[in-house]
């Protein structure tokens, strides 16, 4: 027998999440698939037993956090599985900063690489800054960096 189709979504932010990664009131079959543990790097997504949070430094002098999830996802993309160490460079030493068009809280830092795997290209660290915080939402490389107010730069 098969079980009906589900007609709406789900959604893993709508549901209280304990430690664990189950729901508190229901056990983790609940969570939906794309919310299971899974394997990159072969590091578990959901081990929040081993959770790493590294503070790098900003230009600005901020304190900024790069938590072991964001760091997963952004070497999801094969390409920046090499640049783990040149993302705290481009926050400690970028080329340009510029505020996001979108968000005015967010920043974007770039440094130019001139030999990528993917050839000539920015890597691109965005930041979300907080009244109390600061946090690497995401890391990538690029052909050339995003408009907005510059921040910093230079020559």
């Amino acid at each position: 027998m098969v079980a009906p189709r589900r007609t709406t979504p789900y959604r893993c932010q709508s549901r209280p999440i304990d430690d664990l990664g189950g729901s508190i009131r229901n056990p983790a079959h609940f969570i939906p698939n794309h919310c299971q543990p899974t394997i990159v790097n072969n590091l578990c997504r959901t081990d929040y037993k081993k959770r790493i949070m590294h503070t790098l430094n900003d230009c600005f002098g901020n304190c900024v956090r790069l938590t072991d999830e964001r760091l997963l996802h952004i070497r999801e993309h094969p390409e920046m599985d090499d640049m783990n160490t040149e993302i705290e460079s481009v926050l400690q030493n970028p080329q340009l900063v510029r505020l996001s068009r979108s968000d005015k809280s967010v920043r974007l830092f770039y440094r130019f690489y001139a030999q990528t795997i993917v050839g000539s290209k920015w890597l691109c660290v965005v930041v979300k800054y907080t009244d109390i915080d600061a946090f690497i939402i995401t890391a990538y490389l690029t052909d050339k960096p995003k408009a907005g107010e510059e921040l910093w730069l230079i020559k």
